[in-house]
């Protein structure tokens, strides 16, 4: 398993030999993956691409390093399995521990890089909005991701939308305020409000009394 080179450059990069995991094909099911995890992997299963479901087990460490270089949900990967020819997945799905966020199990789903696909994106707003910075209001983000449709070559792991138009209490972004990256169609509905910023409270003089 390593980084497929239409990755994001900062998730690039492993120098574990030539940055290919040891990843196994996965016997064990049920109760029988917790001695699995403890012995430092972690089960997944690689779906799609028009054939059966794949049970696999990713070293622990080695997909620690993929963390580290930026690996998320959407992100583009080579993956071989017990030494086979490389072929591309995406990350689809990381469940992690709720208390001390190891992962636990790991979806990959076998792509076309020229197929189109779709895909909720997370939704990253960015810069600053003035009627927090200066009029002490609170931004609120009403949307957490967008979904989209693009080829699985162009498909971004995040969207950006910069918040510095919310120059008031009355402002709302939309979705339709939103900058598509090339490739990459919105198929959220325009209107879906996105962000704004809530005015402080202020309490009355006779509440404050």
């Amino acid at each position: 398993l390593r980084m497929h080179p239409l990755a994001n450059e900062s998730a690039r990069g492993i120098e574990d030999g030539d940055g290919r995991t040891a990843t196994t094909t996965r016997t064990v099911t049920g109760k029988q993956l917790g001695p699995l995890r403890r012995a430092g992997s972690v089960p997944g299963v690689v779906m799609g691409g028009g054939k059966d479901s794949l049970p696999i087990a990713v070293p622990a460490l080695d997909w620690e390093i993929l963390r580290r270089k930026h690996v998320s949900r959407n992100s583009l990967l080579d993956l071989s399995v017990d030494g086979a020819k490389a072929q591309t997945v995406m990350v689809k799905a990381i469940v992690e521990h709720p208390v001390n966020r190891r992962p636990v199990h790991i979806d990959l789903q076998r792509v076309n890089l020229s197929d189109a696909m779709v895909a909720d994106v997370p939704l990253v707003l960015v810069g600053s909005a003035p009627a927090a910075a200066k009029d002490g209001g609170t931004l609120l983000h009403l949307r957490e991701t967008l979904h989209i449709r693009a080829a699985a070559s162009a498909l971004p792991e995040s969207i950006e939308l910069d918040v510095s138009g919310l120059a008031d209490f009355d402002t709302i972004l939309h979705v339709g305020d939103v900058k598509a990256p090339a490739g990459v169609t919105i198929l959220t509905d325009a209107a879906e409000p996105i962000a704004r910023v809530q005015a402080p409270r202020v309490e009355s003089a006779a509440a404050s009394a």
